[in-house]
């Protein structure tokens, strides 16, 4: 790790400099597996709401109301998260009915 290769014969410049390197490449291996991790998380989102607005768009005239919304994205929710429901409802109710 950090420091583990530094020798007597390095001179003090070299070995922070190893020093500093490796601490970077850790720092940047972190933020690389973040970042992928984020992206991964986006894709699934993207692919939610693409399929979210495939089913809106097979049954958008059917949907009179934001309840009704609500009932075509969650046909099963019950009253199970039924409130973020209604707000995605809602904001897809409103675009397509001014659409």
């Amino acid at each position: 790790m950090i420091g583990d290769s530094i020798t007597e014969d390095d001179d003090a410049a070299a070995a922070v400099l190893k020093i500093v390197v490796q601490h970077l490449e850790e720092i940047y291996k972190e933020q690389s597996k973040a970042i992928t991790s984020m992206i991964e998380t986006m894709k699934d989102m993207i692919t939610k709401v693409n399929t979210t607005i495939e089913i809106f768009n097979k049954q958008k005239s059917t949907v009179t109301s934001p309840q009704r919304a609500v009932a075509i994205v969650h046909p099963t929710s019950g009253g199970a998260g039924i409130n973020r429901a209604r707000g995605h409802a809602l904001s897809i109710y409103r675009y397509i009915s001014h659409a």
